[in-house]
């Protein structure tokens, strides 16, 4: 099959497969090139040999956390763009939500997808 080389390429990143799946099936349409990841291992060879352009982490991966991952993927592709004060801001939305619906939340944050 043909892969158009022009789209903008998408990593997702998740040991949970079927999350990865409800990514995939979500943003079919959207005009991208998606690849999936289930490890940090996997994911790192797909930073090094398809330069994504927009990396999903999973937070809350088996040998390591996303922004450990994205600590090793920095040196690996520097052109990578993160916005730190987004991102920082989306898990203060999250954690602020998710204490709102459930008051005995004692983790701090806890960001998930809701199926």
């Amino acid at each position: 099959m043909y892969e158009d080389e022009s789209l903008m390429k998408l990593l997702a990143v998740d040991d949970d497969r079927g999350t990865l799946a409800i990514f995939k099936n979500a943003l079919a349409g959207l005009g991208l090139r998606i690849f999936t990841a289930t490890s940090s291992e996997s994911a790192l060879d797909v930073v090094k040999s398809e330069h994504p352009q927009i990396v999903l982490l999973d937070l809350v991966l088996p040998e390591v956390t996303g922004f450990e991952l994205l600590d090793r993927i920095l040196p690996i592709d520097p052109f990578v763009s993160i916005d730190q004060q987004g991102v920082g801001e989306l898990i203060h939305i999250a954690n602020e939500r998710g204490r709102k619906t459930r008051k005995n939340l004692k983790l701090g944050i806890r960001i998930h997808l809701i199926r």
